[in-house]
């Protein structure tokens, strides 16, 4: 959202709307694949017109379709950096944001054994009579950071429509919050 609110990428509108067409064909291709195309939702006289789409897309943009915008991640939290002040006096808040408190907390957010290795402790209690069980407790320090990474994400989206709208308040409202966020 922050990308585009500045237009910190070439065609960028073009690009994001149309970018639907890689991941609409790409869901397509693994479910042909599997034998199960009739489950993609896409009807077979529009399977052509999406495949076009798609390799319109790839020859104005190249391969590298990780992204819409055909950057890293990294490279994209790098730019809203660059062109937005700075988060409580941090110049790389986004790309502390995306890369690491995501990376940690998105394990507990999304469905996963890892998550929920980090999100609950194990014990292993004794009871008399040679009996082992386990008792289970939240990490409630790891669930708590976890928050965090969606409260930023909801907080930027503000900050984000706010400059779409130009709306200065916004960007004070913005800063307050996430400094009582990130002091907490």
């Amino acid at each position: 959202m922050g990308l585009l609110t500045k237009s910190l990428v070439s065609n960028d509108l073009y690009r994001y709307q149309n970018y639907q067409f890689i991941e609409i064909y790409k869901t397509y291709s693994h479910l042909e694949k599997l034998g199960l195309a009739h489950f993609s939702g896409i009807a077979s006289s529009e399977i052509a017109l999406v495949k076009a789409k798609r390799d319109e897309y790839v020859s104005r943009y190249g391969n590298n379709l990780s992204t819409w915008t055909g950057k890293s991640l990294e490279q994209n939290v790098k730019l809203l950096d660059e062109n937005f002040p700075p988060t409580c006096n941090e110049e790389h808040f986004y790309e502390y944001l995306y890369c690491q408190v995501y990376r940690k907390g998105s394990t507990s957010t999304h469905s996963s054994f890892l998550g929920l290795k980090k999100g609950v402790e194990i014990e292993q209690v004794t009871i008399p009579g040679s009996f082992v069980a386990h008792r289970f407790k939240a990490n409630e320090a790891h669930l708590i950071f976890s928050c965090f990474h969606s409260l930023l994400v909801f907080l930027s989206s503000v900050r984000f429509m706010g400059h779409a709208l130009q709306k200065a308040e916004t960007e004070d409202y913005f800063h307050k919050i996430a400094r009582y966020i990130i002091s907490e």
